[in-house]
């Protein structure tokens, strides 16, 4: 199980697998097509400060949506544990199934349940102002933390509530929570899958 946050932007997660896909990667370097690639293979991760891209990759453009995502466009995919830049945490990630572009006007307000009855909201930072379009059958990946050195006082999260336009879609608590308000660590949209199922 890959635990690491850091496989979701697009492009980020690409397999190399044998003779077969180095070739189609050669090939696509010349003709300019992005290249993802599939197989079974750990996944290579790339981002600031990270390798860079593989050959082939072409970055893609996305129009800006016209209508608001709701809870009946953004169905829950997965959600994990794990950790990103000095945090622990839990990653969430939804697909857009509806048949057209949507947007959130900023990251959606997450509240994180506890095992005693307690809650605790996530501190959005600047995503909270960040407007995103999610293209139709594409991803949305939500991840936030506390800091990975606080140990305690330790709460198991029981469950998080991500309230979207429309409803509030419950999802399994997958973290320990300390130190406070947990923070928003990503709010990016992506045309792969990457959580731990996928």
């Amino acid at each position: 199980m890959r635990l690491s946050f850091l496989a979701h932007e697009p492009g980020r997660k690409v397999s190399l697998v044998g003779a077969i896909v180095i070739t189609a990667l050669a090939g696509a370097c010349g003709s300019g097509r992005a290249v993802t690639g599939a197989g079974t293979s750990a996944p290579v991760t790339y981002a600031a400060g990270k390798p860079a891209p593989p050959p082939g990759y072409v970055p893609s453009t996305v129009a800006p949506a016209k209508a608001e995502c709701t809870n009946a466009d953004l169905h829950l995919v997965d959600t994990w544990g794990g950790g990103l830049d000095g945090y622990r945490g839990q990653a969430i990630e939804f697909q857009n199934s509806s048949h057209s572009s949507c947007f959130l006007a900023g990251l959606p307000a997450i509240r994180l349940n506890t095992s005693t009855g307690s809650s605790q909201d996530v501190t959005p930072g600047a995503y909270g102002s960040q407007r995103l379009t999610v293209p139709a059958g594409q991803y949305l990946f939500i991840a936030f933390g506390v800091p990975a050195s606080c140990t305690s006082p330790a709460q198991d999260v029981s469950s998080v509530d991500v309230l979207l336009p429309g409803g509030t879609v419950d999802a399994a608590g997958k973290m320990i929570l300390t130190c406070g308000p947990p923070k928003a660590l990503d709010f990016a949209a992506s045309p792969i899958e990457t959580g731990p199922s996928a």
